[in-house]
Parts: structure tokens; sequence; C-alpha cells
């Protein structure tokens, strides 16, 4: 416990993020909303100690790949690994002890930081050394830019996230049920009944998926009771163009979304049930906050027609997210 260790960045406004070495976990995430005040709008735990046992990757970096791959399979230039199954039969977010590692960590300024770990060749049933770097920087824009580069000594996979979860009323204030959320896509990954992709996508059309308009979430959940956890396909890689977009009338928080990836897994906290305590002693309930986890497709080894997500030794993975923050 006496090795982990907190770091904080900030901007002249007070904007900013606590990140534990844990993990590489975002612990909480100061925005002014529209009185001036700071509010944390992450939720998490009050202790670093409880990052010990973090069941819902609270703010984790999920590495070296996110989301599910089905039936624990995963095959590599023709030799197949056997990985963890440790939800229903699927393999989920690389196994789930990406929650526990810890990351060397600099600190060049007040306004980035820098997590490197090596993942080694067979950990939690992976091919290859893995090295992975994390930059986290903030900007006098109230932005929050994380960089991600990874290079491998062997072919493997690589796919990670950040798997925040984000409340922007902040992250005691309860339901999301007034947010507004829009997302760039006009095209959904289908899943089966353990939630892993079938392969098959479905337009948005004329279903509670349509996005492309900014639509509050309460409407979303009539249509769509126990809430949402899909991969949205983004329409464009243009980094200059928004991904997706929240906002939170009552805070008067927003905030847009850019990324280098295809596609967003959007998870609007379904699995809570009021037994997991987070900050200011909440019993999280259904709908507490929402994760908007840029990443690519889920499960691509398994659907080759899917965008792969192989990692060649003569390849540097490179992706960059930025959530960028104002009030109207």
């Amino acid at each position: 416990m006496s090795k982990l260790k907190l770091f904080s960045l900030r901007n002249k406004q007070g904007f900013g993020v606590d990140i534990a070495n844990i993990g590489a976990t975002i612990v909480n995430f100061l925005v002014p909303d529209k009185y001036g005040k700071l509010r944390d709008i992450a939720l998490g735990f009050e202790n670093l100690k409880d990052y010990l046992s973090n069941p819902c990757y609270f703010g984790t970096t999920v590495a070296p790949v996110a989301g599910r791959l089905s039936n624990g399979e995963l095959v590599v230039e023709g030799e197949e690994y056997k990985l963890p199954q440790n939800e229903h039969t699927n393999n989920l977010h690389s196994g789930g002890n990406c929650r526990y590692y810890l990351y060397d960590v600099e600190q060049p300024d007040a306004q980035t930081l820098l997590c490197r770990r090596i993942f080694p060749d067979g950990e939690d049933g992976f091919p290859g050394n893995i090295e992975l770097e994390i930059a986290f920087q903030i900007t006098d824009d109230n932005e929050l830019i994380i960089d991600y580069a990874a290079k491998s000594d062997a072919t493997t996979v690589i796919n990670p996230t950040n798997h925040m979860y984000l409340n922007l009323n902040g992250a005691t204030f309860g339901s999301i049920s007034g947010h507004e959320f829009g997302i760039n896509s006009s095209e959904v990954l289908e899943l089966n009944g353990t939630l892993a992709p079938t392969g098959r996508k479905f337009n948005v059309n004329h279903t509670p998926f349509d996005l492309r308009m900014p639509t509050k979430f309460s409407k979303t959940l009539k249509a769509l009771p126990k809430g949402i956890d899909h991969y949205f396909i983004l329409e464009t890689l243009d980094r200059s163009f928004m991904a997706a977009v929240a906002y939170a009338p009552e805070s008067g928080i927003e905030m847009r979304l850019y990324t280098t990836e295809l596609g967003i897994q959007f998870y609007t906290g379904n699995q809570f049930d009021g037994n997991l305590r987070g900050k200011d002693d909440r019993q999280h309930q259904p709908h507490d906050s929402f994760c908007m986890e840029t990443q690519g497709y889920p499960d691509a080894p398994n659907h080759l027609h899917f965008p792969s997500i192989r990692l060649m030794p003569s390849e540097t993975y490179r992706q960059k997210t930025m959530y960028k923050f104002e009030v109207r």
C-alpha cells in the first residue's frame, strides 16, 4: 500500500485531474461549472487504498485490450491463446488485472504526467512484451488530452482506453437522466446475449441509439430502460471533428470529445445496484454516470472483417483523445 501514489495536474483556473500510479487511474477530475465553482465529475473512491479493490474499473487505463474478447479466445499469426474468462464466457478488459498494475510515473511539469509500464510476454495470456506509455496533459483551455503509445517485440494486439465514469453535475450527484448526449455515429455494433459483438452492425435510424442530435438521457431511458453498453462507430476520423458531446444543464458543464479512434464504447453505468460506495459514501445506483471509452472495435480478432487491432514489432501504436470542457 505504501507504493500507491497520487499525482495532481492543474491549470491556473484549478481545472485538472488527480492520477494514481495504480492502473494509471484518474481518481478526481475537477471542472468549473457555470457558477465558477469546481466540481469533481469523476466517480471513484475517497481513499487511494480503496483502489486495491476496484470492481467497476473507476478511472482505470484498460490495457492491453479494452472490451470483450468472446470465449476468451485470441488467435495471433495462427497461434491460439487462451485468455481468462472473467465475464460469462468472455475475456473482459484483458481479464481485469490492469486495474491493479503499478506504473512508473514521471511528472515533467505541473500539467503533464507520463505513465509507463511493460506488460510481460504471456501476462494475462497476451503475447509479446508490450511497452505502453500514456501521457496525460491538461491545457489552459480546460482540456484533458490522453495520448497513448505502444510497442511490442512480438506480434500482439493492442486496444487501450480509459474507463472514467463521469457525471457532469458531480460524482455524488446521482442520476444522469437530465444529461444530454450526442454521438457522431450512424452505425452501432450488434451484441449477443453476453454483450459481445455478433459481427454485425445496425443503422441507428428510427432507433433510440440515434444520438446524432443531442438527446436527453431520460428520453433514451424510456426506450432502453436497462441503459446503453454499445460500440458506436464514428462517422469520421478527422481529429478536428467532434466525436461526441455531453451536457448537464444543472451545472452548465459541456464536454466535447475528440479522438483518433474508430469508435466509442458508450456505457451508462447500468450495473450499479446500490451496494458499491463511492465518494462521500454515495451508494451508486444504475445510471449515476456514463463512460465514453474511445477505442478500436471490440472483439476485433474474432471478426476478421473488423478493422484489425494487431500490433507488429515494426510498428508503434498511437491513439489520442481529448476531452474539452466549456460552460453554457
